[in-house]
């Protein structure tokens, strides 16, 4: 498993594509800090790493599927339990974080109609709408800010 977070981490599609094609449940690999292979693509910059992990169908949990912006993986995890949309890394980071910094407000929407505190502060801090503002997603802060 440390072998494909490394080639995730790097960049590596070759080695990424060929350890999912012997053991495509290595897609839902996470790190030593429980950080999925798929967000460490996303925010790594990593696309065609990420396009290779998702191909391979991993279990998306509700920071990777806020991180993404997928609506639909957030309707089904929160639908089965609401009280994810206020779960935080050890980091203190939200999926609403998440979905604030990458720019997704459909995502951030549905998070906070599940009850994501949006004034949560990560140990650094920073807001949602702080993050979205310094991502340049200022519509989304604003919306963000405004939330109760």
């Amino acid at each position: 498993m440390s072998e494909l977070i490394e080639a995730v981490r790097a960049g590596d599609v070759r080695t990424v594509q060929t350890l999912l094609g012997t053991q495509p449940s290595l897609a839902s690999a996470r790190d030593a800090e429980g950080v999925s292979a798929v967000r460490l693509a996303y925010t790594g910059g990593h696309r065609r790493v990420l396009d290779a992990l998702l191909a391979a169908g991993p279990d998306l949990d509700v920071f990777d599927a806020a991180a993404l912006g997928h609506v639909n993986q957030l309707e089904i995890l929160l639908g089965l339990d609401p009280s994810l949309s206020s779960s935080a890394g050890p980091d203190g980071i939200t999926p609403l974080h998440l979905a604030a910094r990458y720019g997704h407000g459909a995502a951030a929407r549905r998070l906070l109609d599940a009850g994501a505190d949006a004034g949560a502060r990560s140990i650094y801090g920073e807001s949602a709408a702080d993050m979205a503002r310094a991502a340049g997603h200022d519509d989304l802060a604003r919306m963000l800010t405004a939330a109760p």
